[in-house]
């Protein structure tokens, strides 16, 4: 999965991706899930503003996943 976290300007979040889970660059984390992972949905957690993403994953077959993200 990868996720990106942008700003109200429309700008990166450059405090988005700190290293957790594989940061790609500022505001841009990405989390490998078996051998091919797919993000389907996103969900915002209103009162944490955690974010949630669910999809798959393969690895000898296809299963569901989730991961959620703490900004």
């Amino acid at each position: 999965f990868s996720v990106v976290r942008l700003m109200s300007d429309g700008s990166f979040d450059q405090g988005f991706g700190t290293g957790l889970m594989g940061f790609f660059g500022p505001g841009i984390v990405t989390t490998s899930i078996g051998s091919s992972g797919r993000g389907y949905g996103l969900a915002i957690d209103s009162v944490t503003g955690k974010l949630i993403v669910g999809g798959t994953a393969t690895n000898n077959g296809s299963s569901g996943a989730v991961v959620r993200y703490i900004p």
